[in-house]
């Protein structure tokens, strides 16, 4: 069976630099494929030990929507218009909600930043793009903060993994 061919990316966001990374490498596949892509960004309650506590109200509310509306409306200006599917602003858990969103605009990528956490933060805190590639019906593209790269080498691994993961998606 032939695989299918990539026509939809869903581009998932958070104020990051690895969301940086990830949307612009998402712009290049899609021109490369001829792909439209859907940008996702979700706000995301850290869990309180009371909700009635006035620490959950200050972490409840307008400001969450607010910033998720900036990440993608800045997220929004990289992306050439004619590339453009739709955004979409969510609220819950964000590896859940990001599958649903690839399930809602069928997406046949689903395109996000890594943040490069340890084994033991991973554990602790969990990892987004970790529950995802376990759990997407779709392939899963991470894009990595390249701080701990720096200069030639950093910029040559890039293009090598542009072209490694172009030539794969194409095939």
């Amino acid at each position: 069976m032939a695989p299918r061919p990539i026509k939809r990316l869903l581009v998932a966001l958070d104020a990051g630099r690895s969301s940086d990374r990830a949307l612009s490498e998402a712009v290049s596949v899609a021109r490369a494929l001829g792909a439209m892509i859907w940008l996702v960004h979700v706000g995301y309650e850290p869990a309180v030990m009371c909700a009635e506590s006035a620490l959950a109200d200050a972490l409840r509310g307008p400001g969450l929507l607010a910033k998720g509306k900036d990440v993608l409306s800045l997220a929004a200006r990289s992306v050439p218009v004619a590339l453009l599917g739709g955004q979409l602003l969510l609220e819950g858990d964000p590896a859940d909600e990001i599958l649903g969103a690839a399930e809602q605009v069928d997406a046949d990528l689903i395109v996000l930043g890594t943040h490069g956490r340890g084994p033991v933060s991973r554990f602790l805190l969990g990892s987004t793009a970790h529950s995802v590639l376990l759990r997407a019906s779709c392939p899963v593209l991470t894009v990595g903060d390249s701080r701990s790269r720096t200069g030639k080498a950093a910029k040559e691994g890039a293009a090598a993994t542009r072209k490694s993961s172009l030539s794969r998606l194409k095939d």
